[in-house]
């Protein structure tokens, strides 16, 4: 239980506070459990509670961590990865919700089936026919997903796939080119686009929803670091700093860019913008910096 309270809290000292907390709720609450043979379970439903928890109650803070080494117990290092892919690995992991990080470590670390990672998380009608989830993005009563048939290099298909939120259930799926299988987002008009971004070059394609169908991919010539994200009626592409023309924004037409770009402030490393209170709000991975870009200045 500890590992997994690690895993989703990256920070040993809130995995302490969760695991102590569910072990005194396991306490106070064992007269009341009727099957002994269900404790493993129920334990874990109540550890997986507690790093929830955990996780909302410090959401918003800002923390800066030093990993410092265990002469005692030696950090394990995977020698197939290098360095920038753990950081990026570690980066990523830290923008699930707390219920995406918990499947994760429930799921691959104590190597669960669905079932039981669906019973701890108290989402008995998970579906499990979703294999192979690169991405999703949800609207009002919908949620999108890429996948493709196989991963590797022989993987020939890959989809774009609309699910009822509520059940889970599949509605329908759009063809999409492999080379974009990788992301998506939707759009003001509740269109999918479908994209996937390599260290000088992104994919994107836009998709029609109520056709159903996909469009002609493009390519713009640099790593859209902070992926392809709606703005207001538009979609945009953060570009990273290590860009052709280092850190912007520029706006994106079904067919390709539209050829307008808004520039960043060079300083910043940016990552994915998010729009609240009339503002863009771009994080700067390298440097604990919130870059702020008046939404007013993206309009029409």
């Amino acid at each position: 239980m500890d590992g997994v309270a690690r895993l989703t809290l990256r920070d040993p000292d809130l995995a302490r506070d969760a695991v102590q907390e569910a072990l005194l709720k396991a306490w106070k609450g064992l007269p009341g459990l009727r099957d002994p043979e269900q404790f493993q379970a129920w334990l874990r439903r109540l550890v997986v509670r507690s790093c929830i928890d955990e996780l909302r109650r410090t959401r918003g803070r800002h923390l800066v961590e030093v990993a410092l080494t265990d002469l005692h117990h030696p950090a394990i290092v995977d020698s197939t990865l290098s360095s920038a892919d753990r950081d990026a690995l570690e980066r990523a992991f830290r923008r699930l919700d707390p219920i995406q990080r918990s499947a994760i470590a429930l799921f691959y670390y104590l190597d669960l089936p669905v079932a039981d990672v669906a019973a701890a998380l108290n989402m008995p009608d998970i579906d499990r026919r979703l294999p192979g989830v690169s991405s999703y993005a949800a609207v009002p009563g919908a949620l999108w997903y890429v996948t493709r048939s196989e991963y590797g290099p022989r993987a020939t298909e890959a989809f774009a796939v609309e699910v009822d939120p509520a059940t889970g259930r599949e509605r329908r799926r759009i063809a999409i080119p492999d080379a974009a299988a990788r992301a998506i987002a939707i759009d003001a008009g509740g269109n999918p686009w479908v994209f996937q971004r390599r260290s000088d070059q992104t994919t994107i394609v836009a998709l029609d929803a109520a056709q159903g169908a996909a469009g002609a991919p493009f390519v713009v010539p640099y790593e859209a670091i902070g992926g392809v994200t709606p703005i207001g009626s538009s979609m945009w592409a953060v570009s990273a700093v290590g860009g052709p023309n280092g850190p912007q924004m520029a706006e994106l037409g079904r067919t390709g860019p539209t050829g307008r770009v808004e520039a960043l402030d060079p300083a910043i490393d940016p990552d994915g913008p998010v729009v609240a209170f009339g503002s863009v709000w771009i994080p700067s991975d390298s440097h604990a910096l919130l870059y702020r870009y008046p939404l007013e200045a993206l309009a029409p």
